[in-house]
């Protein structure tokens, strides 16, 4: 008689196990009718999945999102960064308002928002991944191209100016970009003859 009850049991547990196991996969999987909207302009509402969710959260603009990250003090520190170095540059002739500015690798954005506050007007950030040819390519005749690495040997730097073949160096200087010590490099577009 005592293995009749252990297996009734048993079964008994599994049914209790299933039930529980469904009912919790149809919480998390359903979303309740109260929290769809009709309206596609109304901001989609989501039924919550830890106590943590359940709580008000404001939606927050892009607009006032960026704010908050550019007042911040590490924002601000690295665009000071490039504006220190972008004013080397213009103090040698070869950046100005009216200039267009092509900054690849831009990441977060720092150089073009520097470049920005310094007065030009034409800037476009792209991110790419080990394309070093294409800042060559896109850099217009008679133009300037900027490069900052970490800092680097007197071979590695010749190894890099051997991937601008239509491009003459202008030259290369220890710079200090956000704490870090970098090299700034610079590359003019040949003008053909």
């Amino acid at each position: 008689m005592d293995r009749r009850i252990q297996s009734l049991l048993n079964r008994l547990s599994c049914a209790a196990v299933t039930v529980a196991t469904v009912t919790l996969i149809l919480l998390f999987v359903e979303t309740p009718q109260t929290c769809i909207t009709d309206e596609p302009s109304a901001p989609q509402v989501r039924f919550p999945k830890s106590s943590c969710e359940a709580t008000h959260r404001e939606i927050v603009s892009i607009e006032k999102k960026n704010k908050r990250l550019w007042s911040t003090r590490d924002w601000q520190k690295k665009v000071n960064s490039f504006t220190e170095l972008f004013h080397g540059i213009r103090q040698l002739g070869l950046l100005a308002n009216h200039s267009r500015v092509l900054c690849v690798s831009a990441g977060a954005g720092y150089e073009v928002m520097a470049l920005s506050e310094m007065g030009v007007t034409d800037i476009t950030g792209v991110e790419l991944i080990d394309s070093p040819p294409l800042m060559e390519r896109t850099v217009r005749r008679g133009g300037v191209c900027v490069l900052v690495v970490e800092q680097c040997s007197e071979e590695d730097l010749q190894e890099i100016k051997g991937m601008f073949q239509s491009s003459n160096f202008l030259g290369a200087r220890n710079v200090t970009l956000f704490g870090l010590k970098m090299i700034q490099i610079i590359m003019r577009n040949r003008i053909p003859p």
